[in-house]
């Protein structure tokens, strides 16, 4: 069971401090102590973030998130019937996922983040590193598919591969509570299209692959290739950005990035950076030579 426990917050925020570019209607400010993007969640003091939709507006909620005792709105389009504090921001999920992560203390600067996108293997991948971290005495926590774990207490099974903005910014300041060194999480191309990591600069960005997927929700393949390169701009001037040199929807889909990083490729192609060279396969496992610059690791 997990023992780390968390209060609503009780601090009185000014949104006009932490957002200077939002503009108001009906106030000068708004002094709020959490936030929320559901009307029926609302609670005296907090801020309702009304999410544009792909069939409706969280505007539409807003009366009733007023009703339950929310003291304004975030809003991109202000709402003239509604007689409450607005206050109106370009990009509501941008705005929405930073506020979060404010709220809860910045908790990825205090971690080394780990993100992994892409159609196949983001799990594999993510729980191969946890174990990594973990047999190195750098305690991780995880967030995916299967479960979140804080590095500490026991996993909880997960409803979504990457969590709402507010429930990511809760898990990474668990982590951060618990002692972990690493975040490792998966970032689905649902999360990258609503910008559900905003707030967070990965010290690592990895692409696995980009195959035909979530056609039901991105318009077209080009669409969904272009939203899993999105993860390059929320990783570290710094940091890495590590993809599968052997697929090209990959290649295709950074021919529009236009960022600081020098992608570092892996894969089966000799002219990637970290080549892999298979000896042999079977039911027990494999054996493969693993060539980095300036040596050989066998594997």
């Amino acid at each position: 069971m997990n023992t780390v426990s968390y209060s609503r917050p009780v601090t009185l925020h000014s949104i006009r401090q932490l957002l200077p570019s939002a503009s108001f209607v009906g106030c000068g400010d708004i002094y709020f102590r959490d936030l929320t993007p559901h009307s029926d969640h609302c609670q005296h003091g907090d801020l309702f973030v009304a999410v544009p939709g792909s069939t409706c507006h969280g505007n539409d909620y807003a009366n009733q998130a007023v009703l339950n005792g929310a003291t304004g709105i975030l809003t991109d389009t202000p709402c003239p019937d509604l007689d409450a504090s607005q206050c109106v921001v370009s990009d509501v999920r941008r705005s929405y996922a930073w506020l979060c992560q404010y709220l809860r203390g910045k908790p990825a600067e205090a971690l080394k983040t780990i993100g992994v996108t892409g159609t196949n293997g983001k799990t594999t991948i993510t729980w191969l590193l946890r174990s990594i971290l973990n047999a190195s005495q750098k305690p991780a926590g995880l967030l995916g598919t299967i479960q979140y774990d804080d590095s500490r207490n026991t996993p909880v099974t997960s409803n979504m591969t990457t969590p709402d903005a507010k429930v990511l910014a809760e898990w990474l300041q668990r982590m951060a509570i618990a002692g972990a060194s690493h975040a490792v999480m998966e970032v689905s191309s649902h999360a990258l299209d609503q910008k559900r990591i905003a707030g967070i600069s990965l010290n690592t960005s990895i692409i696995t692959n980009i195959t035909q997927d979530h056609l039901d929700y991105h318009p077209d393949f080009d669409n969904y290739r272009s939203t899993k390169a999105m993860i390059a701009d929320y990783t570290q001037p710094e940091g890495q950005l590590i993809i599968n040199g052997d697929d090209p929807n990959i290649r295709r889909a950074l021919e529009r990035y236009r960022g600081v990083h020098k992608p570092i490729t892996v894969g089966f192609d000799d002219q990637s950076d970290h080549w892999i060279q298979l000896e042999s396969m079977d039911q027990s496992g494999s054996q493969f030579q693993l060539n980095l610059p300036g040596h050989v690791v066998s594997i």
